[in-house]
């Protein structure tokens, strides 16, 4: 859970919680590996395939003119919007305590 954790830039305290939300809820199942008790596998349910798809179309009928400005800017453009949303992540995710 650690190395997710790491790689959506999320504490881990925090996310350990999230994780517990989502299994309460029955959006997700977690597993321990029989071989090696330290490692979590976290698998989504059928309730929690279902939830990603009907919040995916909801986002992409909410969303469908941001998407479509999107699809109009140039690579350079994107490159820009893209290194604003990281250094805006960057502050954000270093602001929060630890």
């Amino acid at each position: 859970m650690s190395t997710l954790a790491n790689k959506i830039g999320v504490p881990h305290s925090n996310f350990s919680k999230y994780v517990k939300v989502l299994k309460e809820k029955g959006l997700i199942e977690r597993f321990r590996k029989a071989n090696n008790s330290k490692d979590v596998i976290i698998k989504l349910t059928d309730r929690g395939r279902e939830f990603y798809r009907l919040r995916s179309r909801w986002m992409e009928e909410h969303y469908q003119e941001l998407f479509a400005v999107l699809d109009n800017i140039s690579d350079e453009q994107l490159a820009v919007f893209s290194e604003v949303i990281e250094k805006m992540t960057d502050t954000y995710i270093h602001s929060l305590p630890k």
